[in-house]
């Protein structure tokens, strides 16, 4: 309410603890008995705060409390592009490993050490690839379930 009447009034060197009284008592009918006093101290409070400034008597609003705050946007949990970005992942994966298969059929079957070593890198791969598809499940279903809580505050 405070900063609405400061807004309201428009004054050009800020507006008294009078006006802004003045102003609260027209949008509010009922008020309480000690209403000024409280009103001082929470002009004070601001004052102390840096949300508004007091010059010669009268409040404005601080150089802080005019810029409205940009809010920064939050990367949805879960959002699709990062799920499309696993699904890539995991196709690359999956493109690799059968790569990898081929490779070792086609060629140097009879060296031992060779062969282990390919089935070493499909291995890890296999094991990223499953990573990679529980950190997507979860993903997809964090999201769920982040859309189904944000619809039920809705209603």
């Amino acid at each position: 309410m405070i900063k609405d009447g400061i807004v309201s009034l428009k004054e050009k060197n800020g507006s008294s603890q009078y006006a802004i009284v003045k102003f609260i008592k027209e949008k509010q009918k009922q008020l309480l008995g000690n209403f000024k006093k409280l009103l001082l101290q929470k002009l004070k409070k601001n004052v102390a705060s840096g949300k508004l400034a007091k010059v010669k008597g009268s409040f404005k609003l601080s150089a802080a409390a005019k810029k409205p705050v940009v809010a920064k946007p939050k990367s949805k949990l879960g959002s699709t592009s990062v799920i499309q970005t696993r699904k890539e992942e995991l196709k690359k994966a999956e493109y690799r490993i059968c790569e990898l298969g081929r490779m070792l059929d086609k060629s140097l079957m009879d060296k031992k050490e060779i062969k282990l070593d390919f089935e070493a890198q499909i291995h890890e791969l296999r094991d990223a690839m499953k990573k990679c598809e529980e950190k997507l499940s979860r993903e997809i279903l964090q999201k769920e379930e982040a859309e189904r809580n944000c619809h039920h505050l809705r209603y």
